[in-house]
C-alpha cells in the first residue's frame, strides 16, 4: 500500500501530515534534523501501518539537510519549487490564512496528484563527484565575491588618501601592487619616498621600465597632500597591510582552487571533454556542471531550460493572421548566477568560436540585444552539450559548421569548413 507524506520545514524541526488508504490526515512533528529523529518517527508510522509499502513524500525545495535525511529512511521524496507549491495550496484555499500546518496539508494534498508527481522530480542524493562539485563552485563563488569587494574597498579607500596613485592602477590585485604597498603603507610614507627608493622597490616587480616611470610621475603628482600626517602613518599602515595581507591570500587561494577544480574536472569524461572547447574554460566548465545536472539530460532543450537560455512563449488567443497573440519571456524560476552562466558562454564563444562569432553578427543585423544573443549562442552550445553527453562524442567546431550550413541555416552560409 502506497501512503503519503507533506512536510514544510524550518532549520530546525519539520511539521507534516501523514495520510494512508484514504484515512484522515494525521499531524507529525519532526523535532530535529537527526538521522536517529526522523528514523524513529517513520519506523513508527510503518508499525502502526503495517501494509506500508512506499512513502511518497513532498517537501519544498531549499533544505538539503532535511532532504538527505528523508531519503535516507527509505522515502520516496518529491522536492517541489516553492512557487508551484504556493499556487497549488492557493487553489485549494479561499482565504490567505497561512502556517506550516496548513502548508505541510496542501503538501500532502500535492504528493497524492500522479499529474504533479510526473511533472517533479524525484529526489536523488548527489554523488561524491556531484558534492565535489558543489562544494568547489560555491568556495570559487565566495573568494570571487570576497576578493571583488575587498578591491573595491581598498580603490576607495586609496581614490580618498592618494588619488593620483589610484587613478594608475587598473588591477588592484596586480602583484606589484602588493609589493609596493607592502614597503609604502600610509600617506606620510608615500609623501616622503625618493625616486631612489621607489626604483629599489619596483626593481623586484615585472613592471616594465615605461610604465615605473608613469607611476613615478603619479606619485609625484601627489606630493603636497594635506592628509599626510605622521602621527596617523602606524593606522594607516594597519589598514593597507590588512588590505594587501587579504587580497594577496584570496588571490593564492584562487590559484589553488583552480589547480584543484581542473583535479576534479579531468575525472569525469564529459567536464574533461567541455573545457577543451575554445572560450570554455575549467571555471565556466564547473558551474554547468554545477547547475545544469548534466546526468538527467532527456531532450535537447533540457540544459537550457534549466540553465535559463530557453525562453518561455506568454500568451493567448490568435491575431487574424492566424499567429499566437503573446510574447517570449525569460524563465523566472532559474537562479540568477545560472542565468549569468548562459550569457558568459555566449560572451566567451562570440569571441573565440568561427559559428559564435556569424551568429552574433548576424544578431546585430537583426537589431537584437547583445544578450540576447549571447542567450542565442549558449542555447545552441547547450544543445551541442546535450548531444554530446547522449551519443558519447566530442566537440568537432568543422563538422558542427558543416552541418549548420547544410541545413541551410542564414547566418552559417558564410562560414566555409576546412577541407
Amino acid at each position: 500500500m502506497n501512503a503519503y507524506l507533506g512536510i514544510d520545514w524550518d532549520t530546525k524541526q519539520l511539521k507534516a501530515y501523514f495520510s494512508c488508504n484514504g484515512q484522515k490526515p494525521v499531524k507529525i512533528i519532526f523535532n530535529e534534523p537527526s538521522f536517529t529523529e526522523v528514523q524513529m518517527k517513520i519506523d513508527q508510522l510503518k508499525e502502526q501501518n503495517s501494509s506500508i509499502t512506499t512513502i511518497t513524500t513532498m517537501v519544498e525545495a531549499g533544505a538539503k539537510q532535511w532532504n538527505n535525511l528523508l531519503h535516507a529512511v527509505g522515502l520516496e521524496l518529491y522536492v517541489v519549487n516553492p512557487k508551484k507549491a504556493k499556487r497549488f495550496k492557493e487553489s485549494l484555499q479561499t482565504t490567505r490564512a497561512k502556517d506550516d500546518l496548513r502548508d505541510a496539508k496542501a503538501l500532502l494534498a500535492l504528493a497524492k496528484s500522479p499529474a504533479h508527481q510526473d511533472n517533479i522530480k524525484r529526489f536523488k542524493p548527489s554523488s561524491t563527484i556531484e558534492r565535489k562539485i558543489d562544494l568547489l563552485a560555491k568556495m570559487h563563488e565566495d573568494a570571487k565575491k570576497e576578493m571583488s569587494r575587498l578591491k573595491q574597498q581598498f580603490r576607495s579607500y586609496l581614490q580618498k588618501t592618494c588619488p593620483m596613485i589610484e587613478t594608475f592602477i587598473s588591477s588592484m590585485d596586480a602583484l606589484w601592487v602588493f609589493d609596493f604597498f607592502s614597503e609604502i603603507a600610509s600617506v606620510w610614507q608615500l609623501e616622503q619616498l625618493n625616486k631612489e627608493q621607489f626604483l629599489t622597490i619596483m626593481s623586484g616587480t615585472k613592471m616594465r621600465h615605461k610604465n615605473r616611470e608613469s607611476f613615478w610621475l603619479a606619485v609625484e603628482k601627489n606630493r603636497g597632500n594635506p592628509l599626510a600626517n605622521k602621527d596617523l602613518h602606524e593606522i594607516e599602515k594597519m589598514r593597507t597591510s590588512d588590505f594587501v595581507k587579504r587580497l594577496r591570500y584570496l588571490r593564492d587561494h584562487l590559484k589553488s582552487l583552480e589547480v584543484k577544480i581542473e583535479s576534479t574536472l579531468s575525472s569525469l569524461p564529459i567536464a574533461k571533454s567541455i573545457s577543451k572547447m575554445n572560450g570554455i574554460g575549467s571555471i565556466c566548465t564547473l558551474l554547468l556542471c554545477h547547475y545544469g545536472h548534466l546526468d538527467s539530460l532527456e531532450r535537447r532543450d533540457d540544459l537550457s531550460i534549466i540553465l535559463g537560455a530557453s525562453p518561455v512563449f506568454v500568451g493567448s488567443g490568435t491575431t487574424r493572421k492566424g499567429e499566437n497573440k503573446g510574447y517570449a519571456s525569460m524563465r523566472r524560476e532559474v537562479p540568477s548566477q545560472s542565468r549569468s552562466l548562459t550569457y558568459m558562454i555566449g560572451l566567451s564563444l562570440m569571441q573565440y568560436s568561427k559559428w559564435g562569432k556569424a551568429m552574433y553578427e548576424d544578431g546585430k543585423e537583426r537589431n537584437q540585444r547583445a544578450g540576447t544573443i549571447f542567450r542565442r549562442i549558449s542555447r545552441s552550445f547547450l544543445r551541442i552539450v546535450t548531444s554530446m553527453i547522449k551519443n558519447g562524442t566530442e566537440y568537432d567546431e568543422e563538422k558542427y559548421i558543416k552541418a549548420l550550413i547544410k541545413k541551410g541555416v542564414p547566418w552559417a552560409q558564410k562560414l566555409q569548413p576546412c577541407i
